[in-house]
C-alpha cells in the first residue's frame, strides 16, 4: 500500500509540472492566456490519467 501511496504522489507531481511546463511553452510562444490555461490544464490531465493508469497496474499485481 506504501507502494501505491508513493506512486500517487509522483503523479500528483508530474502532472502538476506537466502543466506549469506545458503554460510556460505557451507563454513563451506568445499565446493568448485562454491557450495557456488550455495546454496547462490538457497536459496535466493526459499526465494524471495515464500515472492513474500505473498506479491501477502497480494495484493488480502486489
Amino acid at each position: 500500500m506504501k507502494i501505491a501511496f508513493a506512486a500517487l504522489v509522483i503523479v500528483s507531481l508530474l502532472a502538476l509540472v506537466a502543466g506549469f511546463a506545458a503554460s510556460l511553452v505557451a507563454l513563451l510562444l506568445g499565446e493568448p492566456k485562454v491557450t495557456v490555461v488550455e495546454w496547462g490544464g490538457k497536459s496535466a490531465v493526459c499526465v494524471a490519467t495515464l500515472g492513474l493508469a500505473a498506479v491501477g497496474l502497480i494495484l493488480l499485481h502486489t
